[in-house]
């Protein structure tokens, strides 16, 4: 593992310049650099707006991320023990051709890769040169907060709800769909409908695919300044398909329908994110019925020296409670974000429960730090417990302990530049009677760092 050591000293070397920041996205096809003037201090600013003449103009921008990861005890004791851990990298590239007001082209490769790692690569840790986004807008724009477009092709989706829809960018590579996509925003509110497939992560360069086998639709519409001048509300239809699913109770076809609300925004020292998601359709011959409710309340003293802010998550999702019924009580996250269990990514969001108290501390250089805990539990003890990808890491018939356990957790972060960012995390889980009652059920420690560039 030298040469990630290597990689992370070398990169902080290189990028400690450029402290105009600029505007940059999660999702990169959300960013607008016509107003942006090109800066001397900034290396870049010259590549994010090249004039084509009247309205024409193309962006070129990147990100880099560099990373060392480290179980103590994979699987609660189960998996296959690393004793130097591994690295992963990640790389995208994309290019923004904007050619009139009504039409813009958009694209991204993206290269990811693993090494050192006992047992190999994860599903989601290795994809070779790819295609990770390449759409066509169509559509009158003015900016990012006012237009309408036609969004066909692949690319990435993210909306309120990330329990539902998110790029996963936890993991090594983020996921991405290819479809339609319709989007009207106005400086107020948003509304959206789209018909994606998932796109299958195949290794080699150049081979991924949309995945049949699943489907997901829906429409949703954001109000912004909701009651307030910083809250906002969502709602949204989710419908998703897919040809053979799995749970504890078993496989079959599911077509599963969403209905969901969401309220978030600051208030003062108040921050607040409140979140109710109700499902249901058909599994096979069973019906389906489930449910998530999720909270996150902070509250941070602005004028207090490192600016604290207390928060606590609660999080419920509903589970089988009788896995012989015609009815499934699962709840299926879809392509939710890795935050529900942090980074690790231990615990799923499906028959879980979980409560997490935690503080930030926010230093002058620009460091922050995160300390929490977080305890879970099962929902049904009838039902088992599942990872992100609602796949079975447990099953509950040999046992009726509630309690998974309980993770402790620090993270870190420094912004070096208006580029780059250094960030840390360190967690231990130390595991339930559930998890001791029903296979290996020794203590894990996790963590990771990364280095990550943006330009």
């Amino acid at each position: 593992m030298k040469f990630y050591w290597l990689a992370l000293a070398l990169v902080w070397i290189a990028s400690a310049s450029a402290q105009d920041r600029p505007s940059y996205s999660n999702l990169r096809y959300d960013e607008d650099w016509r107003t942006v003037a090109h800066s001397p201090s900034d290396k870049w600013h010259a590549a994010k707006h090249v004039s084509l003449g009247d309205e024409a103009y193309f962006s070129l921008g990147g990100d880099a991320r560099v990373r060392y990861e480290y179980f103590r005890n994979p699987g609660f004791g189960g998996g296959r023990q690393d004793s130097n851990g591994y690295g992963l990298q990640r790389y995208m590239l994309h290019g923004d051709l904007r050619l009139h007001r009504w039409w813009r082209v958009f694209g991204q490769l993206q290269h990811s890769q693993e090494s050192g790692r006992t047992g190999g690569p994860r599903s989601f840790d290795e994809n070779k040169l790819d295609v990770h986004q390449a759409f066509v807008d169509v559509g009158p724009y003015q900016n990012m907060r006012d237009y309408t477009a036609l969004r066909l092709g692949r690319q990435e989706l993210e909306f309120p709800f990330a329990r539902l829809m998110s790029v996963r960018d936890g993991r090594n590579t983020r996921i991405t769909f290819q479809g339609a996509r319709f989007i009207h925003q106005r400086p107020d509110w948003r509304g959206a409908m789209w018909a994606l497939r998932p796109v299958r992560i195949d290794r080699n360069e150049f081979d991924d695919e949309w995945d049949e086998t699943q489907l997901a639709g829906g429409a949703g519409y954001t109000r912004y300044r909701f009651l307030t001048p910083k809250g906002n509300i969502a709602i949204a239809y989710n419908l998703f398909n897919e040809r053979l699913a799995k749970y504890e109770q078993g496989s079959a076809a599911e077509h599963r329908h969403g209905l969901g609300a969401r309220i978030w925004g600051l208030n003062g020292g108040f921050d607040y994110n409140y979140e109710a998601v109700y499902q249901f359709g058909n599994f096979g011959d069973a019906s389906i019925r489930a449910w998530d409710l999720a909270t996150d309340t902070g509250y941070t003293w602005h004028d207090v020296r490192f600016q604290p802010r207390l928060g606590v998550r609660f999080d419920i999702t509903s589970g089988d409670s009788d896995l012989s019924d015609d009815r499934l009580e699962n709840f299926n996250p879809l392509f939710a974000a890795t935050a529900y269990s942090g980074l690790a990514g231990l615990i799923g969001p499906s028959n879980a429960i979980d409560f997490a108290p935690s503080i930030t501390l926010k230093f002058s250089n620009g460091v922050n730090l995160t300390f929490g805990t977080a305890m879970f539990w099962r929902h049904r003890t009838q039902d088992g417990v599942y990872d992100l990808e609602l796949n079975l890491i447990r099953s509950g018939k040999n046992s009726n302990a509630r309690f998974v356990g309980q993770q402790w957790t620090l993270q870190g972060n420094y912004p070096l530049t208006a580029h780059a960012s250094l960030a840390a995390t360190l967690s231990y889980f130390d595991t339930g009677r559930f998890l001791r009652e029903t296979g290996a059920g020794k203590n894990l420690i996790y963590f990771t760092t990364w280095w990550n560039y943006r330009f």
